[in-house]
């Protein structure tokens, strides 16, 4: 008798155990697959992404101000924006800036970066007058000029724009003799700088924020 109990038992146990196996205790019917699918549309997204951004590098300045994913986020937030305009005048803002930096035009530095990069900038001009130098800077042609990166918040528009240029960069002492770089060297340079303004300003110019 007590054989059939435990037999009876055992068969209730293991009909339990069959029927619970496959339920999915998350509340989700096929979480694996569903898990699965997601990680597929994520790699699917990079792989675009990733042929996306090595177009835009491979573009001249024309044809990147269309494609970009940079400009597109951009343009969302401000239907407006014109990409082309933007990185002319930042064109001509880096020439003016790197010419004044070395001529020691303060005032016209001014007008050109934030206040704390002006400080920096400033800084370096007084003390290349304090030890009696001089510089010459000179943009002589633009190889590139791409906007790299976005920053959109509630007060204000940053945006980064590589810029590869050929440049002639000398510094002289008191007695007008070479101390760094050569008048017929002509280097290629990459520099990121950052340009904002404020979002809801009536002043359109941009300044310059970051360099490096």
């Amino acid at each position: 008798m007590d054989l059939i109990i435990l037999v009876i038992i055992a068969v209730f146990l293991i009909f339990r155990l069959f029927s619970m196996i496959g339920q999915d205790l998350g509340g989700n019917t096929d979480a694996f697959s569903e898990m699965s699918s997601k990680s597929k549309q994520l790699n699917k997204k990079d792989e675009k992404n990733k042929k996306q951004d090595e177009e835009v590098d491979a573009n001249p300045m024309e044809k990147q101000q269309v494609e970009s994913p940079v400009i597109s986020k951009i343009i969302k937030v401000y239907p407006d924006f014109n990409a082309e305009n933007f990185a002319n005048g930042a064109t001509q803002c880096f020439k003016n800036t790197i010419e004044n930096f070395a001529s020691g035009n303060k005032q016209a530095l001014k007008e050109l970066l934030t206040p704390s990069t002006y400080k920096v900038f400033a800084k370096v001009v007084d003390d290349r007058i304090k030890n009696n130098q001089s510089a010459t800077d000179k943009v002589v042609g633009f190889i590139s000029v791409k906007i790299v990166g976005a920053n959109l918040t509630a007060r204000n528009i940053e945006i980064e724009v590589e810029f590869v240029t050929d440049q002639i960069n000398v510094v002289y002492d008191s007695q007008n003799r070479v101390i760094n770089g050569h008048p017929q060297d002509v280097v290629r340079i990459t520099d990121n700088w950052v340009f904002s303004r404020a979002k809801n300003s009536e002043e359109l110019q941009w300044y310059v924020k970051e360099t490096s």
